[in-house]
Order: structure tokens, then sequence, then C-alpha cells
């Protein structure tokens, strides 16, 4: 199946709040294409002391939308009509120490949401709960971010602390209401040698998340709730409108990393990143009793270059991920309340996503403006399986396209315009009598595009415009 890909990716505005040509200039750098697909300072927060820019607050009003006339990924429905708030703020204080901190806020409405009613499907995908009937889901999210870093002679370090509140629901039958709290927090330490600067970091997350389904419907109930465990399979036994269909995630991960970064505008770069996060399913009506685990560890590299230049630069970014998720089931005893002792756990589901992403940046520029061309190509091969049953599906992507972009400054306001144009060609298979209409149960969605072509189509965008200073 291959698809056409057009796309607006971004409109934005900023106006300098207290207008000072160097201030200007800074912000005018920082949305320069060359180094924002360049800097990459996730990785560790040392890289806080090394952005090219000394200080910038960002505050943001967006409206995103999306409609599809058949959903890619149907856990995560057909459209979305969603606002966004956000604010940022990045200082250096001076004496190698800098700071910053962030917040956002969004609420909207994820339409005709289709088998699956849980909360951060990406994260437990497949052991989440699920319904034939779907709907709109209401949602409404907190997010909260601070990092500090610092130099002590030659050696760096830094800290980082987030939080996330999440809170989705139904109004109609089956009405689900789940509330996630994610919290994380980082270490990081690394050393100045001469022109770079190479750190190492450390991180702790912890995930939890309650859900409890509801019908109000007089009648009755409407459809059962299913228990999901990949592949088109679920608990049978716990299938069903009553106690069942309450249930709580707990989560709990780790992750370490490396960086090496330039202390210039020029220069080469690189990290490397291991993930690991395990998810329990537990029945809060009987016991507590867990039931499922996922198991998801993650292995990522980038390397990257640029060559900054007064009129013209250019830079490159590869980036390597694979992903392994492991499922374990547990068998549970005849009458689930007399205990949770000593359950045993077999594995039967396994999934396996390698995926590359090859970047590049050319900017020309002229007078107060930036224009740029960024030429991408991305590929991925997603293989899920059930180990008892042998169940089986296979997905293969490659895209490519070009984003075309201009950053100016007009007078006292910093404006930039990007459009994307690619193509993409996704192909299916589906083994062991496994329905080609759910292969979405493990199919990672491709967030900003807008798709058309196979009788799939529909639309994406988003708008917004900002205060920076």
């Amino acid at each position: 199946m291959k698809r056409v890909i057009i796309s607006l990716l971004a409109l934005g505005f900023a106006a300098c709040a207290y207008c000072q040509d160097s201030l200007q200039l800074q912000i005018f750098n920082r949305l320069q294409p060359i180094m924002a697909r360049t800097f990459t300072p996730s990785y560790t927060d040392v890289a806080l002391l090394h952005t090219p820019w000394l200080q910038s607050t960002t505050v943001e009003a967006k409206y995103d939308w999306r409609n599809e006339n058949q959903a890619e990924i149907q856990e995560l429905g057909n459209g979305l009509s969603q606002g966004r708030f956000l604010a940022n703020s990045l200082k250096h204080l001076g004496q190698g120490r800098a700071v910053e901190g962030s917040v956002s806020y969004l609420r909207g409405v994820k339409k005709n949401v289709y088998m699956n009613t849980s909360s951060d499907w990406e994260l437990l995908q497949p052991y989440v709960i699920a319904d034939t009937v779907g709907g709109n889901l209401q949602t409404e999210q907190y997010t909260f971010a601070g990092r500090y870093a610092g130099r002590i002679g030659s050696w760096e370090y830094g800290f980082y602390g987030s939080y996330r509140a999440l809170h989705e629901y139904r109004q109609t039958d089956p009405r689900p209401r789940n509330i996630s709290s994610d919290l994380g927090v980082r270490a990081s330490a690394g050393r100045s040698l001469g022109s770079h600067s190479i750190s190492v970091s450390v991180a702790y997350r912890r995930y939890h998340q309650l859900q409890a389904v509801s019908f109000m419907n007089p009648r009755g109930a409407n459809t059962s709730e299913f228990h999901l465990t990949g592949l088109g399979t679920h608990y049978a036994r716990l299938a069903g409108s009553g106690s069942f269909t309450n249930l709580r995630f707990r989560g709990k991960g780790f992750s370490v990393a490396a960086l090496f970064l330039p202390k210039a505008a020029s220069g080469f770069s690189a990290g490397v990143q291991y993930d690991w996060f395990k998810s329990t399913r537990h029945l809060p009506n009987q016991n507590e009793v867990p039931y499922s685990e996922l198991l998801t560890q993650t292995a990522s590299a980038f390397a990257a270059y640029r060559k900054v230049l007064d009129k013209f630069s250019y830079g490159a970014v590869l980036s390597l991920e694979y992903e392994l998720r492991e499922g374990s089931e547990a068998i549970l005893p005849s009458i689930i309340s007399s205990g949770v002792e000593d359950i045993p756990y077999l594995t039967l589901y396994r999934s396996k996503l390698p995926q590359a992403r090859l970047e590049g940046v050319l900017q020309l520029r002229a007078g107060k403006a930036v224009w740029s061309l960024e030429p991408m190509v991305a590929a991925y091969s997603s293989e899920a399986r059930r180990l008892d049953s042998g169940k089986k599906a296979k997905t293969d992507d490659v895209s490519y396209g070009l984003t075309a972009g201009w950053t100016a400054m007009l007078g006292k306001a910093t404006t930039q315009l990007k459009f994307y144009a690619g193509k993409r060609a996704i192909s299916l298979s589906a083994l062991a009598h496994f329905p080609a209409g759910r292969m979405s149960a493990f199919i990672r969605p491709s967030a900003g595009y807008h798709t058309w072509g196979s009788g799939l189509h529909g639309w994406t965008g988003n708008i917004g415009a900002g205060i920076e200073f």
C-alpha cells in the first residue's frame, strides 16, 4: 500500500518582548533549522550549558486538528481537536550555571477511538482493555518540568525532573474514566574536553494509571470490555461488563545515556541511550491481583554534524532505534479473590521494532531571512508474534520527503513558515488467521503527516502564536 504525504507542518509567530537587537537575534538563531535539527539536549542535562542562545522565554497557544476517513491507528481515533498552552524559559546565570523550566496544558477530543479504552496506549499496548463500540474521548493533560546544570572547573553536572498528569473520559456508554500520573527524574555528569563535552546520565521513571469503565444506560451494557493480550487475543475469562472493568497499571523504569557535544556552533555530536520500562496490569476489585506484565526495552543512538557559516550552513543527523516488547501473562487461580501469592507467569507475546532515520539541513541566509531545505528518509520494520498460538504480523514502512522553510525577522517579530511534501509506502502481512483489519495493534503512528491514497486520506495541522523574550 502506497501513500502520498503532503503537510503544512508549522506556522509560527514570535514577538520580542524587549526588542533589543541582540535578544531578537538569539531568538532568530534558535529558530534556524540548522540548530533545531542537529542540537539534541534530551540525552543528558549537561547539554543545557552548551545551548547556542543565552536566554529564551516562550509562551505559546496552539490548536491541533486531524481528520481521517479511516483511522491509520484505530486505537488513537480517526480525528483530533485540541488546544494547547505551552511556556518555556531558559537562562544562563553566568559562572557556568543554567536553568530551564517548562509547563504545558492541553485539552481536546480524540474522535472515534476504537478497540481501546485505556490511556497512554502507545506506552502500554497491547495490554489494554477495549470494546467494540468506541467513541469520542475527552482528554486533559498537565505537564511540568525543570532542569539545572552547572560547572565546577572542567566538570559539568545537571539535574532534571518532570511530572505529567492525564485525565481522559467518555460521555456515552461505555464510559471509561482514566487518571494517569507519570513522574521522572534524571541526574547527569560530564567533563569538558577541549572543544567538546562528554556526559552521561541516569534516569528513573514511575507511572500509574487507574481506570474504571461504567455503563449508565438503564437498559444495561451495550458491549463487553475485553482485556487484550495482542494480535486479536484476549482474556476470555475476564471479558464482560461487571467487576473486571476496573483496572490499574503500575509501571517503573530507568534509562542510561551518554552524549558527546561540540561547544562551538559547528562540529560533530553523538549519543546513545538505553531505556527499560516494565508495566503491570492489576484488578483493583480482586485483591489487586496482577495478571499481565509488559517489559519494553529500547536502545537508541544518533550521530550529527553541522557546519555553520556566515551565509550558508549545512548539517545531517542519523538516528537509529530498536524496541523490544515482551508480554507475560498470569495463570490465574480458579477463585481470583483467594490470594495473589506466587502466581506463575508465561511469556506469550513479543514484538520487535527496528527503525532508522536520516535527515539533512541546507540553509541560506539572506539579510534578515533564512531559506532552508530539509530532506529526510526513514524506514522501520515491525514484527509481532503470539508465542502460544503462532499468530504473527509484520509491517515494513519506508518514507521520504522534503521540508522547505522560511524564517525571518520582520521588524520586531520573528516569523517561521514550513511546508512538507513526501511519500510513504507501507507493506502489511498477516499470518495464522490474523485479521488484517487489526494491524494497527502494533503499528506506530506517523504524527504530523497528511496522508491519502488507497482509500485512506485525511488532514492534519497546527497553527499557533507565541511571544518570546
